[in-house]
């Protein structure tokens, strides 16, 4: 048990220490249906619990069978009843690695559900500005060429645009994606006006 323990600590702390820290841009958006196979996340309420109140019961859990272990390996320890309590803690171990197993798995899926929406959002999002992508273009075309100074303001914003789009092509999470999103619409909305 005393190689154990230090593991079991780490694993323990990571989760005690970390739970109010977000782990996904959509944490508390997303849902999910357990069953004994399979973890289905979705962004409909419907088709589960948060997965955020799913995580953190597992980790109280965890806890609670941490502090039972140690209770028990102190009995172990005085070498009270060993008989007893060995399997005792051995059947908490296991159950301590299961509980960490279904929370990590939860995790994994919710990381590849949001890396899966992202994609889908990237790919959705460039179809639909490619037009303007391209009207954008010529129209730098156009203005890059005038000593004009009201020009190059515009010039610059939309060189700033095509950098918007083009970053949140390349973005790797959802906050990088949002945050150019919101700057782009910005922008965009500015260009109406002239």
């Amino acid at each position: 048990m005393k190689k154990i323990l230090p593991a079991l600590v780490v694993m323990l702390v990571v989760c005690w220490l970390f739970p109010s820290k977000g782990f996904s841009y959509y944490e508390n958006k997303l849902y999910c249906a357990l069953s004994k196979d399979t973890i289905l996340i979705s962004l409909n309420s419907k088709d589960g619990g948060l997965c955020k109140k799913y995580i953190r019961s597992l980790e109280l859990s965890m806890k609670t069978t941490y502090t039972d272990m140690i209770a028990i390996q102190k009995y172990i320890d005085k070498k009270q009843d060993l008989g007893y309590r060995k399997p005792l803690r051995d059947q908490k171990w296991v159950y301590l690695n299961s509980l960490q197993s279904v929370r990590l798995n939860i995790l994994a899926h919710m990381k590849s559900f949001e890396d899966e929406l992202l994609k889908k959002s990237k790919e959705y999002f460039i179809q639909s500005v490619a037009v303007y992508q391209k009207q954008l273009r010529s129209a730098l075309k156009k203005f890059s060429s005038s000593p004009d100074e009201h020009n190059q303001v515009y010039v610059s914003q939309i060189n700033q645009q095509i950098e918007y789009i083009q970053a949140m092509n390349q973005a790797d999470s959802f906050e990088i994606f949002a945050v150019n999103l919101q700057k782009y619409l910005y922008l965009k909305q500015q260009f109406l006006w002239k």
